[in-house]
């Protein structure tokens, strides 16, 4: 659901003191939650219905030189490699932690 959506549902209700039970099902939410979403947003405003993780990186995100730097050593130094063992090269000899699945999809 848009957070865009959620606060416009919101503000009317505590703008022109609406129907929790209303906004509960307009939401697909329970009268509880309608009740957590008042209290969030009475103490923090619009920023209440942006999710905690927005414009953060994920933890395993790999930079793009070091995407560049696997396809080029899996191109040069370590072409005769499978992924398995050239995942397994690359922490060992080249200090660069990269799953499986993100080695594979970037050199095939």
């Amino acid at each position: 659901m848009k957070a865009e959506r959620k606060y416009q549902i919101i503000k009317e209700l505590l703008d022109h003191h609406g129907n929790k039970k209303r906004a509960a099902l307009a939401l697909g939410i329970t009268v509880r939650q309608v009740n957590r979403l008042l209290k969030m947003y009475q103490a923090q405003g619009k920023a209440a219905f942006i999710h905690g993780n927005k414009d953060r990186l994920p933890v395993n995100h790999l930079t793009t030189e070091i995407n560049k730097q696997i396809v080029t050593l899996y191109q040069t130094k370590y072409q005769g490699a499978n992924f398995k063992h050239y995942t397994e090269l690359l922490a060992s000899r080249e200090q660069i932690q990269a799953s499986y699945t993100s080695v594979y999809q970037r050199c095939q």
